[in-house]
């Protein structure tokens, strides 16, 4: 971690969900938990264009070059997912809370998959776009003197 005094939001993170686990099923739905709250932040802080904490380029193009990684991280989520519907939907113990026949549940999880194949796709485009989008505007700045002033 970084300096002691100051909480790193990113450290924060590794220490809540470290990347090598422990994995439970406590922390599986509050990292998901998590991602929706980040988003949620980051919709409100993008709200506005012109907000303050959007002046640098270089911040704006950190931040969409993150969210091209987290795109294409979220990719593979679902792909997994995916995974493991295709896992379970032979289990004879699988049952459906309106108490479907067992050959429509194996329906049901063919829908599901399908879903999650299709947003496993569409992230990983959203994630070229992304990268595309950082790679352009990454050499973008503000021309400012020492003072701060436009040169």
């Amino acid at each position: 971690m970084s300096d002691l005094r100051k909480i790193n939001r990113a450290d924060a993170i590794e220490v809540l969900w470290p990347i090598r686990g422990p994995y439970t099923a406590d922390s599986f739905v509050t990292a998901s938990i998590a991602i929706e709250h980040l988003w949620r932040y980051l919709t409100h802080l993008t709200l506005r264009s012109e907000s303050r904490q959007m002046d640098s380029p270089a911040d704006v193009c950190i931040a969409i070059g993150n969210l091209a990684n987290s795109s294409s991280s979220a990719s593979q989520v679902f792909s997994q997912f995916n995974q493991w519907a295709d896992r379970i939907k032979d289990q004879s113990e699988l049952a459906h809370d309106e108490d479907l026949p067992r050959h429509l549940i194996s329906g049901v999880v063919a829908v599901g998959e399908s879903a999650l194949r299709s947003a496993a796709s569409q992230y990983e485009v959203a994630a070229q776009q992304l990268y595309k989008a950082a790679a352009v505007l990454g050499h973008l700045y503000l021309d400012h003197d020492e003072r701060g002033r436009p040169s």
